[in-house]
């Protein structure tokens, strides 16, 4: 698979897409042996020649997992091919590092949570409003931003605000929508109940989202 630097991966799905400019080029293949596999990523950035990284997933690859695994991969060399911003290292600046992330979708949760981690943040992470609701009754401090979804198993991500909201702990808490429905009706509920950002997954890869988390910190 081949892709520019500024196309994006988006989580759950493996996709390339053409554009008309970038600063460098990166392929990525699988190497295969019976006993298991290994993922390269091959770099080619202007003037800064040709760098390669490789990386043997924790799972052998086969006619089953190999998209899975393929994904695993990627992910663990995000930081590899995808370096931090001076934005989304703001955490490290901060006391509270806690971030809730409530997303049913595993791997994309696995993903943004490693590069929170490597940002120097702390994710916590739920499923679904249960798991959430769990978080927010407890007696662990309350996080310094939420990430949450809109379509949840059970309750839905708009209709949790207001549950998370009754917790004085997390009155303040900037709350960021990341969500496939783009529906303006939506952008409009969130709005109404108070959401910092409302993020389209689609027009949004991991490193966007972790600038604009370190944005919406900078201005609280």
């Amino acid at each position: 698979v081949m892709w520019a630097y500024n196309t994006t991966t988006i989580a759950g799905t493996i996709q390339t897409s053409p554009v008309l400019s970038g600063d460098g080029i990166q392929v990525a293949f699988i190497e295969t042996s019976a006993t298991g596999a290994a993922l390269h990523i091959l770099k080619w950035k202007s003037g800064q020649g040709t760098t390669l990284t490789s990386v043997a997933p924790d799972q052998s690859f086969t006619s089953a997992n190999t998209l899975s695994a393929y994904q695993t991969c990627l992910a663990d060399t995000a930081e590899a091919v995808a370096p931090a911003t001076a934005d989304s290292v703001v955490a490290t600046t901060s006391t509270n590092k806690r971030i809730l992330w409530v997303e049913d979708d595993t791997f994309l949760r696995e993903v943004l949570a490693t590069k929170l981690m490597h940002a120097g943040y702390e994710p916590i992470t739920a499923h679904d409003g249960d798991e959430c609701l769990a978080i927010v009754h407890s007696d662990a401090p309350a996080p310094c931003v939420i990430l949450l979804d809109v379509t949840l198993p059970g309750i839905n991500g708009l209709d949790l605000i207001p549950l998370i909201r009754a917790n004085e702990k997390y009155k303040n808490v900037p709350i960021l929508i990341l969500s496939n429905i783009s529906q303006e009706a939506d952008k409009k509920k969130a709005e109404d109940l108070g959401v910092a950002k409302y993020l389209v997954k689609a027009e949004n890869d991991p490193s966007d989202i972790m600038n604009i988390i370190g944005s919406v910190l900078a201005a609280k």
